[in-house]
């Protein structure tokens, strides 16, 4: 094992097995195409990730290329989730890699980012140790428990309440790496919740309007012209609609081509699949480098 391997093993011993993963150096199989340099996996064995570390002057020639032809002997070999690369002083490289369409099961990173992934591990753990009668931290605990419930249980979700459920959904995109503000339960001007993240000099700005209604009745055209109305009059980059029981079959009929651009709709799906992914990134395991993908992942917008 090189240096770089050990200090890359070393990090990882300390940062897995707080979420329950184990980190093993696998066994050289004969007549096997390709080994990783060690294994993450989940006490249970359902999820494991195969991670080849590389020194940046080990790496020659098209990247792209190099990575793809690893990511397909690693196919060859036995079942993994994910496959993830770790090298120094690579900068830039998923932006790049992504542009060529890579499997979202490939993921490439700096050791510079394992650093990040431990120091909030730490303080997610000095969190807890603040004042125990502060009640915005038993709040975020309850809604992180909340999380992994639905995650793990989708169903589970009919159970919560509106109110809640609006928590719940700003604690996922405040994890992903959205600056979130919650809006007061009244008066909250047809949005619930606010959305920001800084690209360079500029800021983008998004809003959300959740509809939970435990009658289980579905949104109908009206709801979505007003809140599409919203999105566009306060110039916000894009609205997003979520129904847990659906929509009507009329639903966006009223609205014009301009309006359809601004606005997406998801489902139960797009709160489950914000659950899995907020588990990942807590887990350590994935870092989300697209932060308007993440936003509109799992929704659709209608087609005339």
């Amino acid at each position: 094992m090189s240096h770089l391997e050990r200090a890359i093993y070393d990090k990882f011993h300390t940062l897995f097995p707080q979420m329950g993963y184990d980190v093993c150096i696998p066994q050289r199989q004969r007549g096997h195409t390709y080994t990783p340099d060690f294994v993450i996996s989940s006490t249970d064995q359902k999820y494991k990730i195969a991670v080849e570390v590389k020194g940046s002057n080990h790496i020659h020639g098209n990247f792209f290329s190099y990575v793809s032809d690893m990511f397909a002997r690693l196919q060859k070999t036995d079942s993994y989730d994910k496959f993830l690369l770790v090298s120094d002083h690579i900068k830039n490289v998923n932006n790049h890699f992504s542009h060529h369409g890579s499997s979202s099961n490939i993921e490439i990173i700096d050791i510079d980012e394992i650093h990040n992934w431990i120091e909030r591990l730490e303080q997610s753990s000095s969190d807890q140790s603040e004042n125990p009668y502060d009640i915005l931290i038993h709040l975020r605990k309850f809604n992180k428990s909340i999380i992994r419930c639905i995650a793990c249980a989708p169903e589970q979700l009919y159970n919560l309440e509106w109110r809640d459920t609006e928590r719940v959904i700003a604690e996922l995109f405040e994890g992903i790496g959205f600056n979130v503000t919650l809006t007061r339960c009244s008066k909250d001007g047809g949005k619930d919740i606010i959305l920001e993240y800084k690209i360079g000099n500029s800021t983008k700005s998004y809003i959300i309007e959740i509809k939970h209604w435990r009658s289980k009745t579905k949104v109908n055209k009206n709801s979505v012209k007003r809140f599409t109305q919203i999105v566009v009059n306060e110039n916000r980059e894009k609205g997003l609609m979520i129904s847990t029981f659906g929509y009507t079959r009329n639903y966006y009929e009223s609205l014009t081509e301009h309006e359809l651009k601004k606005v997406c709709f998801g489902t139960r799906n797009k709160i489950v699949d914000l659950c899995k992914t907020y588990e990942k990134i807590r887990g350590g395991i994935w870092v989300p480098l697209d932060l308007e993908g993440e936003f509109t992942k799992e929704t659709f917008t209608p087609v005339f």
